[in-house]
């Protein structure tokens, strides 16, 4: 009986280590993270669980789109100042290495989704507040984004980083222009 059971012990282990060495175990999600200027305002920001700065949509297989949104409006230390960035960036075919130049499309003043890269920028000081709006300069490459890496290759939507400079001009007034740099990562989507 004794063989029986020490057979039996043995066999379902062997079965359980078995299964365990078949699982296919996921890495976990990196948040997402940071390192900009905009203009005169420097940033150093990773993502939370309850604050994304940095936020990237679902993946195609073809367009690649993410946002960086920083708001400090009501916890800056400051009752009447505040101030809003959101920088959009729609990218496609990623390929690591891959340098993207961006300019804007046509002369309109309206706002270009198909512009691959957008700014927004809201400043309030007590009652009065100021909206721009950044794009390229018509003709000219001034902003490039360099594709360092591209992780979690496994998940619906993979996580990059990457580098991005340049000038974007405000549509209202072309003599306003705002120097942007980047260091990113995305957070990956699973």
């Amino acid at each position: 009986m004794k063989t029986i059971y020490i057979l039996l012990s043995v066999f379902t282990l062997y079965i359980m280590s078995g299964c365990r060495k078949n699982n296919m175990e996921i890495p976990p999600v990196e948040f997402g993270k940071i390192d900009a200027q905009f203009g005169r305002d420097s940033y150093w920001l990773i993502n939370d669980r309850f604050r994304k700065v940095i936020n990237t949509q679902v993946y195609d297989g073809k367009n690649y789109e993410f946002y960086i949104e920083l708001n400090n409006f009501g916890n800056n230390g400051f009752q009447d100042y505040r101030v809003f960035h959101r920088l959009d960036v729609n990218l496609t075919d990623i390929v690591q290495g891959k340098i993207y130049q961006f300019n804007a499309t046509n002369s309109s003043s309206d706002r270009q989704r198909k512009s691959e890269i957008s700014y927004e920028y809201i400043e309030a000081i007590g009652d009065k507040s100021i909206h721009k709006f950044y794009r390229p300069a018509i003709g000219r490459s001034n902003v490039s984004l360099t594709l360092d890496g591209i992780r979690g290759i496994d998940y619906r939507t993979p996580a990059i980083e990457g580098y991005l400079s340049g000038y974007l001009y405000n549509i209202a007034d072309r003599q306003d222009s705002v120097l942007i740099t980047v260091r990113f990562l995305t957070e990956a989507l699973r």
